[in-house]
């Protein structure tokens, strides 16, 4: 048990620090992949907080998980840094890229499993 959470708590910062490293190759600068990455890191210490008021301890499987996670979910942030870029390209200002956000892409972030 004790091998199993060491384990994937290395896989965790691994897929962490690699996602970090594909997210700066992509965007080229540092603030918002760094803001996007501790978005993700805040819902899963939520997520696994709740998980353990609940149910009061995690298990292997649960804890195996939270490597998957940190690559998987930060998609839908790439999603909307790549509109947001996409539409400060086309010369729009940040008030009408955030309505076009919200208004485009926030339905597909929100209702698509």
């Amino acid at each position: 048990m004790e091998t199993a959470f060491a384990d994937s708590q290395l896989a965790t910062v691994l897929a962490f620090a690699l996602t970090l490293g594909l997210l700066l190759l992509a965007f080229r600068r540092f603030r918002e992949p760094l803001l996007m990455l501790a978005v993700l890191a805040m819902s899963l210490v939520w997520s696994l907080g709740l998980i353990s008021l609940t149910v009061g301890h995690l298990t292997v499987f649960s804890v195996m998980f939270i490597s998957i996670v940190a690559g998987l979910g930060i998609d839908y942030g790439i999603y909307v840094l790549f509109r947001w870029d996409e539409e400060v390209m086309l010369g729009a200002r940040s008030a009408v890229v955030l309505d076009v956000i919200a208004t485009r892409t926030g339905p597909g972030v929100l209702l698509v499993p």
